[in-house]
């Protein structure tokens, strides 16, 4: 039934300017993330978060090629892209500036969130189907690896969970 709906449109429309805003600016902050990732490969030596990482940077990898590919398919001028980043030492990196494992993990788990919400939003509002199916395909990827690494978190005690609720006059 989802591919019917996605079937429907007319995939040669032009993109709108809401559109275009929302794949440029996902495009944007998947290169930043893509940075961040590259950053963080060359701090931790954990290899379960190291394993995470590679992950997120697959999928990272994937939606960037996509985005970009309709982007320039749509005449679409591409963010400013950050520098890869070259594989470095972590034992070389000075305490004071080196993330540790807590502080990466959590920068990436608000990423994986900021990017479900990101991909929620443009998908609601598209005009074009077959633009709002990418970004919600591009949303269950992303939701998949969220959901995997809160377990990491969970697992290593990293998770920052806010204080629990209780209503006044509740045992």
């Amino acid at each position: 039934m989802i591919k019917n709906a996605a079937s429907d449109d007319d995939p040669k429309a032009p993109l709108h300017v809401g559109e275009v805003m929302a794949l440029w600016t996902y495009l944007a902050f998947n290169q930043e993330s893509k940075m961040y990732i590259q950053v963080a490969l060359n701090t931790t030596t954990d290899e379960e978060l190291r394993h995470a990482l590679h992950d997120c940077l697959k999928i990272n990898n994937k939606h960037g090629q996509r985005v970009r590919e309709l982007l320039l398919s749509a005449g679409v001028p591409l963010p400013p892209p950050s520098e890869e980043k070259p594989h470095s030492d972590s034992t070389a990196i000075p305490h004071g500036v080196k993330l540790t494992d807590y502080e990466i993990a959590n920068g990436l788990a608000v990423k994986a969130t900021t990017a479900v919400v990101m991909l929620a939003s443009s998908a609601a509002e598209t005009v074009r189907n077959d633009i709002g199916m990418m970004f919600v395909e591009m949303q269950s990827e992303s939701f998949i690896s969220a959901f995997l690494l809160k377990n990491l978190l969970r697992k290593h005690g990293w998770l920052k969970v806010p204080p629990y609720y209780v209503a006044p006059g509740q045992p």
